[in-house]
């Protein structure tokens, strides 16, 4: 049974404050099975139904979005540097400083979010790479060790090559039955592997330094260390030298080959290099990556392994490699394989990795980033975020070299505009209220007029400190590491006056506010030895302050938000709901158990919580700095209905509309998009659950996630939400000017307009005339074609349906019916990159008294639509356009012939005699 997301369950959580509720864990875990349909519009409301096992009264779907690189499973492997996978069984090389950890290990990967060490074999260094050749296993570590996979969970060391007293092999490369050794005394060696148990050197040659990394591509061998030397190995007994020259980018330390195209990385780049002439490679592009490690290609994407984690780039056009996803761990990469949707890593001394790789363009951040601003080289400190709803201006707080607040101006998201205000020592917390923004410092408060955005002063800067701040009319309350909480009268903001405050004994963090009674968190002692509280504060009168309760936390209170009658409390652990009607006595109402979320802040917008943090302990599921987005609409029962997992790491996020904008930590400022939460539930049984997924939903593959108070489940990728794209399509006559529209048949092409992607020549779209609805043919007669043309033609009577079909052979018939019946269309043959036939399409009155309904179809010799007459009362041809996605979503157009010969006819009623007023 899944338990891997229990610690996301709705639970209400015993306490020692007073109130709270408490509940006994059920032993059962709910199982998801499938969701109806499986597939949605994000235009429009969807009702679903998830079926599986154990479902309670309160179970609740969340759906969130499986991202192009999503951890699912890890295990602890010190010091693991490559991998392999052969079926259900991984191998990993590990140990690289210590030798006691130097071992080749056997993994059962079965299942992957559960790994399991099957075996494992001491090695007396670190292996490097790994690679299969039949049942054999090749592990690279200064030598060749071969291992028998034959028994695949356990290998069985074999071989040892060695290359020479003091000779270390660096890299090595497959080629049919050859196998490239690149060796650290300026050289490579060839091996003969055609029996993979019995290598043999057959060739070497001379390179001139020692290469560190090696690929092939079409008969060439590229070998690199600061030069890239290009060897012609179409004959692999005799090696020649065809090219060497400076790399662009420095010394490239890792290699692949995918075609014309060689890629090569190192400690700051990821190159695509054109070797379509060997003798001349010519760099295409270049992207700033960190730390570069390893590259395995796997049909248009490259999977890069090093610093920050997996990362996955779309090499479809070589000219522009774009990164797609990112699989962010906090430890450096150093291989990966990919199987059938699944990437597993070797993550250095983060041990063994793996991820769901299933939708690799789904992008990394889920939500549409919109904008995506960097402050400079490190931007760890970008604390504070706040947005004017009226104006469309944005204000972030940022510590970095540029320390201070930067405006933002998104009326017009073309051109966007930044405009830097002043210098900070260390902004914490910002609050925007009528053209003036308040900046809490480490040190001082400052304030700005921002009424003319483009021109932004400085207008006050004080003593009062506040790392968290809270408004509420004209005072502005300040929590203060130093001060406790006071609180200033901004009635004039351009000279606050103290009205008063409270010190506190301890290091006040946040602070919210509800008709004059201050919410505060904060610890005291030093560390590790603090205790953690949450005072309520009366100041209606900031002169003579005073202390209404204090709450006693496990953890330090790291977000906090009033709204009405309710306190949402967010600590490194688990969010809370309080009731504070009577503020002198919080009740708990509910809590929810987060897996170690490190919350830094909270916003609320209608019913939804905003907490942003990091989200996952290292090794756990749903490891990751981001955003949950948690549904409160019912106080009681709480629930997580989405979750963002972003590529840094959001301190702060303020609302606007259906936008979030973050300031965050590590990469700046973005602006981002999110889902709206899914209307409440409805449990008829324990075996399904009832519900509707709301328009406006981002496009893109999500997980299906039940949680209720016994734990939670999950169907991974089992829902899909499709954005339409601009795609129209319509019928024109062939011959402009046709006189035949409300005749016999007319000559008609199908036209496409809309979006480029759907439009471009290499789309897997298909143009089809859909066969009419019936019943399973009574009777299916191949018989020859009588003039050598293909014709099909269906009688539909009462008695069921005939299918004749007219062809050159009865094999030839028997082929083409069976691919025709099991479809339910026949294709049509396209012109160019946006239009489909020629086609003929007409309809006729029936045949005689009582006649069957006929079609009679005439395709040409691979089977395509070629013309078709209907013969009936009310008969028509329904034409389809469908355009499927990487994604797995399709684009869909379909239109009527008689609707369209209406259209064409009243477009050319005024310029063709005889049609004015006969387009029936």
């Amino acid at each position: 049974m899944n338990r891997l997301f229990q610690a996301l369950g709705i639970a209400l959580l015993a306490a020692s404050t007073p109130g709270i509720l408490a509940s006994e864990p059920v032993a059962t875990d709910p199982v998801v099975d499938e969701i109806d349909p499986a597939i949605a519009s994000s235009e429009s409301e969807t009702e679903i139904a998830v079926t599986g096992d154990g479902f309670e009264p309160d179970a609740r779907v969340a759906l969130w979005n499986a991202t192009g690189a999503r951890l699912i499973g890890s295990s602890e492997d010190p010091q693991t540097f490559s991998v392999a996978v052969v079926g259900e069984y991984a191998y990993t090389g590990s140990g690289y400083s210590s030798p006691s950890t130097r071992r080749f290990t056997t993994w059962n990967v079965g299942d992957p979010e559960n790994p399991q060490i099957v075996s494992e074999y001491p090695v007396s260094r670190p292996i490097r790479s790994i690679m299969r050749i039949g049942d054999m296993i090749y592990a690279l570590n200064d030598f060749l060790v071969l291992f028998d996979i034959s028994q695949p969970e356990a290998p069985a060391f074999m071989d040892r090559i060695i290359f020479g007293f003091g000779v270390d092999a660096s890299d090595a490369v497959l080629a049919g039955n050859h196998l490239y050794v690149s060796l650290r005394n300026n050289h490579f060696v060839v091996l003969d592997v055609s029996d993979p148990r019995r290598p043999s050197i057959v060739a070497t040659a001379d390179t001139s330094s020692s290469a560190h990394a090696v690929t092939y591509s079409k008969g060439f061998l590229y070998l690199t260390a600061d030069k890239l030397m290009v060897f012609d190995v179409r004959d692999p007994l005799q090696p020649s030298l065809v090219t060497e020259q400076e790399l662009e980018n420095g010394t490239a330390y890792q290699l692949a080959a995918a075609g014309d195209t060689i890629y090569a990385g190192n400690f700051e780049t990821f190159t695509s290099i054109d070797v379509s002439n060997p003798a001349d490679p010519q760099t295409l592009a270049t992207l700033d990556f960190f730390y570069v490690q390893g590259i395995r290609i796997y049909d248009d994407l490259a999977y890069v392994a090093g610093g920050r984690g997996l990362r996955i780039v779309d090499i479809g056009d070589p000219a522009n490699p774009t990164l797609i996803a990112e699989g962010r761990n906090p430890i450096v990469t150093e291989d990966v394989a990919v199987e059938e949707g699944i990437a597993y890593v070797a993550d250095g001394n983060g041990g063994f990795r793996i991820f769901d790789v299933n939708h690799p363009r789904q992008p990394a951040v889920r939500l549409r980033e919109t904008i995506r601003f960097q402050f400079g080289p490190y931007t760890r400190t970008t604390m504070g975020v706040s947005v004017d709803t009226a104006e469309g201006l944005t204000f972030v707080g940022n510590g970095t070299s540029a320390n201070g607040m930067n405006v933002f101006d998104l009326r017009d998201p073309d051109n966007i505009q930044r405009y830097d205000l002043f210098q900070a020592s260390f902004p914490f917390d910002l609050i925007h209220d009528d053209g003036f923004v308040y900046l809490g410092d480490f040190f001082g408060l400052h304030v700005a007029d921002v009424r003319e955005p483009t021109n932004p002063t400085v207008v006050h800067s004080g003593e009062s400190r506040g790392l968290h701040m809270a408004l509420e009319g004209d005072r502005l309350y300040l929590a203060s590491h130093t001060d406790g909480v006071t609180a200033l009268n901004v009635e004039t903001p351009t000279t606050p006056q103290l009205l008063g405050g409270l010190d506190l004994g301890g290091s006040a963090r946040k602070i919210a506010i509800q008709d004059g009674i201050a919410f505060v968190g904060g610890y005291f002692g030093t560390f590790p030895e603090v205790s953690d509280w949450l005072h309520v504060v009366d100041m209606t009168d900031p002169a003579q302050p005073s202390v209404l309760a204090r709450l006693d936390f496990p953890e330090t209170v790291n977000a906090l938000v009033s709204i009405g009658d309710h306190l949402a409390v967010g600590t490194p652990t688990t969010f809370s709901l309080f009731d504070i009607t009577d503020p002198s006595r919080p009740t708990t109402i509910s809590t929810l158990t987060l897996p170690w979320a490190r919350d830094r802040n909270i916003e609320h917008q209608e019913g939804t919580i905003f907490l942003t943090g990091y989200h996952g302990a290292p090794g756990r599921i749903g490891e990751g700095h981001g955003i949950y987005l948690i549904d409160i609409r019912d106080p009681q029962r709480p629930h997580i209905y989405d979750r963002i997992i972003t590529t840094g790491e959001p301190w702060d996020v303020a609302v606007r509309g259906n936008q979030l904008h973050i300031a965050d930590g590590t990469r700046g400022f973005a602006v981002m998009d999110f889902n709206p939460p899914a209307e409440t539930l409805v449990v008829p049984s324990a075996a399904e659950i009832e519900g509707r997924v709301p328009a406006g939903m981002s496009s893109g593959s999500y997980d299906v996630v039940v949680a209720q108070e016994s734990g939670s489940s999950h169907l991974r990728s089992g829902f899909r939400v499709c954005a339409s794209r601009e795609f129209e399509i319509k019928l024109q006559p062939d011959a402009p000017g046709a006189t035949q529209l409300m005749g016999g048949p007319v000559t008609m092409r199908l036209e496409l307009s809309g979006d480029a992607s759907i439009l471009n020549a290499g789309s897997s779209r298909r143009a089809e005339l859909l066969l009419p609805d019936r019943p399973q043919p009574e009777q299916v007669a191949i018989l020859p074609a009588p003039d050598g043309n293909t014709t099909l033609q269906l009688d539909i009577t009462n008695a069921g349906t005939e299918v004749t079909l007219f062809a050159v052979d009865q094999e030839m018939g028997e082929a083409l019916w069976q691919r025709i019946g099991a479809r339910g269309f026949i294709e049509l043959p396209a012109l160019d990159s946006a239009s489909y036939g020629p086609v003929d399409l007409g309809t006729r009155p029936p045949i005689g008294r009582n006649a069957a309904t006929r079609y009679t179809y005439r395709l040409n010799e691979v089977g395509e639509l070629e013309g078709s007459v209907g013969f009936g009362v009310g008969v028509d041809h329904l034409l389809r356009v469908q355009a499927p996605r990487p994604d797995g979503c399709v684009d869909e157009r379909t239109l009527f012939f008689a609707e369209e010969r209406r259209r064409i006819c009243n477009e050319l009623a005024g310029a063709i005699p005889g049609l004015a007023g006969d387009c029936r």
